[in-house]
């Protein structure tokens, strides 16, 4: 008994003194697994000497030379793609000196647009006695005063076409177009054809059958309604082509206050006297001078009136359209670009005449 008390006292010192060399750790999560530092090395993992068990699925370890980053940091950003707030005359080539591309794509600068908002002067763009307006949609109508046959105002949008820079004078009519007829009225000498010094006044008394047969024997046409307000409006789709600044004698041939040249109701000026009041796309005397006959018909409002910019012609419609303020106009809110007013085809007027258009090339 005395033997067995000492062995059964002695294993605990036995078992104490194996134990003593061994430490026990506590498993560790996979987030606690090392990492490599470096790009094309494995990670390591330490294990305990001696057969291990089975460690499962090994983690997933991603390089950190090939981490996307969540976000850029400023130096590394691209920059914003080009906007309309970008000059108007830079060319592709030299917007592309600048790192325009998105990094890792092949994307290319976006184009300037053909058609600039109204805070951005477009440059007008006017070859060979015509102005070049752009494609694109306009809010054509008006409302107040003088628009109670313009209306409702709606989108339409037109095909890029151009548009005479002046309107058609005594001098072009005799040298185009002598065969198209003789716009006079026996007794009133406002009519300009046979007036002397007024060889670059613009060609009034026509009859919108000879306004027609002049644009079409020169290679042209008259505008379409839509064309022709687009063109007046601007690429701002303001009230007045030079603007929304209200009108003065500044800007337009008409019968208003003041004594400034052309505010005397007193007869037609030479064609461009008043280049203030051009459109933003080129044109002069869109208002103002002399009106001009389109090739529309008219009906008083829009309501069915084509929205693509093609010239309206219902069947039971007799009247042509005329547009623009004309010398004898008194009214200012006749002198806005989307006023409109109306003849018969065979009538003579000394404040109409003529002004063409053309399809793009």
């Amino acid at each position: 008994m005395r033997v067995f008390g000492s062995l059964v006292l002695a294993v605990p010192v036995v078992l104490a003194a194996l134990l003593a060399g061994c430490t026990l750790e506590p498993l560790k999560s996979k987030s606690d697994l090392p990492r490599t530092d470096t790009a094309g090395e494995d990670a390591a993992v330490e294990t305990d000497p001696g057969p291990a068990p089975d460690p499962g699925p090994a983690p997933d370890i991603t390089a950190p030379d090939t981490a996307v980053p969540d976000t850029a940091t400023p130096d590394s950003a691209a920059p914003d793609a080009v906007t309309p707030d970008a000059a108007p005359d830079e060319s592709p080539a030299e917007v592309a000196d600048a790192p325009v591309e998105a990094a890792g794509t092949d994307e290319s600068p976006a184009e300037l647009p053909a058609d600039l908002p109204a805070d951005v002067p477009p440059q007008p763009v006017c070859t060979g006695g015509a102005c070049r307006v752009p494609a694109g949609p306009f809010q054509m109508g008006c409302t107040g005063d003088g628009c109670d046959d313009a209306q409702p105002i709606r989108e339409v949008t037109v095909k890029e076409f151009r548009i005479d820079e002046r309107e058609v004078t005594v001098a072009d009519w005799k040298a185009n177009c002598p065969g198209c007829g003789t716009p006079v009225v026996d007794g009133d000498s406002r009519c300009n054809l046979d007036q002397p010094g007024r060889e670059g006044h613009p060609i009034n008394c026509v009859e919108w059958f000879e306004a027609f047969q002049y644009c079409d024997t020169v290679g042209r046409r008259l505008c379409t309604e839509a064309e022709w307000e687009k063109a007046a409006r601007g690429p701002g789709n303001t009230q007045y082509p030079w603007g929304d600044e209200f009108p003065d004698c500044s800007f337009a041939v008409w019968d208003g206050p003041g004594d400034a040249p052309g505010c005397d109701g007193a007869g037609t000026a030479a064609v461009g006297t008043v280049p203030a009041g051009a459109s933003a796309y080129g044109p002069l005397d869109m208002i103002g001078n002399v009106k001009e006959w389109v090739a529309d018909r008219y009906r008083a409002g829009y309501d069915g009136a084509p929205a693509d910019g093609s010239a309206w012609q219902p069947a039971d419609a007799t009247e042509r359209v005329v547009r623009g303020a004309g010398w004898r106009t008194q009214a200012a809110a006749d002198l806005k670009a989307g006023a409109r007013d109306s003849a018969a085809p065979a009538s003579r007027f000394p404040e109409v005449g003529i002004r063409c258009c053309s399809s793009a090339p």
